[in-house]
């Protein structure tokens, strides 16, 4: 009789703790799409958008608006209602829509966000577990990809560069600096491991996360512009994912089990084995989680001399630097607040709608930067012409 009473009420906790985990997961995506609703209007955006089925980039204006209603609708159906199939599987089709109508849109976060309703909502007894797992492996593969030296010499110093900025000759607190700097990779992948093997380690694990989250929003927003706004709700989710998998009263289900179930399945095939094929070049970088990690291809548009500047729409030419370039990561956060998907495709397709407001856009350029080896900060290029009628290149 006890041990009836104790598993019911193990099965209520486990309810109501899936319940939770959608309710958060859904409004941190509904902060998502508010921030970024351009991105889901075409008829309002510079940058074009890059199909990975060329029949539903040409969709009426009406049903991208009702398309963008209708999921946020199913969100807030889900913030009310959380462990409802009906609006779980909206939000599924309607991103998978979204991503075939324009590769830029499946960032890591929407991917993590999306997984995590279908989880919580429709696999029962294994949701926990394979949440569990999920966000082990996001936290370990985003630490280990960042263990490159573009990450180390690059793109970390100019994060912290509005509170650090390393000095010509060196001194102790530059060394210091420089240490954390080369910690930082390792200290977000044992997260994950802590996570995953140490689960008895609650209080250590959920105190570097809160750490992480700390680092992260800092970085973000020393500048005083809070750039990149929206990766904000998503190491806020991460962050509150970890606390409510390892918080009382998980302790019924506390050991991660590596089961042949569908959910732990799934979840162990696209969250922990598939970002370790970017090791050796293998798929795309943001399913693997690469955000931030400097091991990514980067792109920018380069003008001519003649070029007039400030005939640039939507202000894109206030980021045009003097050496006439604009990066297209700079451009799309302005402009809908995604960082460009970074992949040729990607690439090639956006950047040509500037083309419609150039002067002399036969002498503009797309420099395309491969992605570097992890030993090195310097990177192989390759110039396309940027409005020119050849081929806007084919989906990878």
């Amino acid at each position: 009789m006890d041990a009836d009473f104790e598993r019911e009420s193990v099965d209520r906790r486990q309810v109501r703790g899936r319940a939770t985990i959608v309710r958060v997961t859904s409004m941190a995506l509904l902060f998502s799409l508010i921030l970024s609703w351009c991105a889901y209007i075409p008829s309002l955006r510079i940058f074009q958008m890059s199909p990975v089925i060329e029949l539903l980039g040409a969709t009426p204006v009406w049903a991208d608006w009702a398309l963008l209603v209708l999921n946020i609708g199913c969100l807030g159906w889900l913030l009310i209602k959380p462990l409802q199939p009906a609006p779980a599987v909206g939000v599924f089709a309607c991103t998978v829509f979204w991503v075939l109508q324009d590769l830029l849109r499946f960032q890591p976060y929407t991917y993590m966000y999306v997984f995590t309703l279908l989880l919580a909502v429709f696999s029962t007894s294994h949701a926990i577990n394979a949440l569990r797992i999920m966000v082990a492996s996001v936290y370990f593969w985003a630490g280990v990809h960042k263990i490159n030296a573009t990450f180390f010499f690059n793109l970390f110093p100019d994060l912290i560069e509005p509170f650090y900025k390393f000095p010509k000759e060196p001194s102790p607190l530059a060394a210091l600096i420089a240490f954390l700097i080369f910690t930082v990779p390792l200290f977000e992948a044992a997260i994950g491991l802590l996570l995953l093997f140490f689960p008895r380690q609650r209080r250590l694990t959920i105190l570097m996360a809160f750490i992480m989250l700390v680092v992260v929003l800092i970085c973000l927003g020393l500048d005083g512009d809070t750039w990149n706004l929206i990766v904000w709700p998503w190491n806020i989710y991460l962050f509150l994912l970890v606390f409510m998998l390892l918080s009382k009263p998980a302790s019924a289900y506390e050991k991660v089990r590596f089961g042949f179930d569908t959910a732990t399945c799934a979840t162990i095939a696209l969250f922990s084995i598939a970002p370790a094929l970017a090791l050796f070049g293998w798929g795309h970088s943001y399913p693997s989680f690469k955000l931030y990690s400097g091991n990514t291809k980067r792109a920018e548009v380069i003008f001519s001399e003649a070029e007039t500047l400030t005939n640039l729409p939507n202000n894109l030419g206030q980021l045009v630097g003097r050496a006439r370039r604009l990066s297209l990561v700079d451009w799309t956060v302005h402009e809908f607040e995604l960082v460009v998907y970074p992949e040729t495709y990607v690439f090639r397709r956006g950047a040509k709608g500037l083309c419609p407001y150039l002067s002399d856009g036969q002498h503009a350029t797309l420099r395309i930067y491969e992605q570097p080896f992890f030993n090195r900060i310097d990177r192989i290029y390759e110039d396309f012409p940027l409005c020119g009628a050849e081929s806007n290149g084919e989906l990878p």
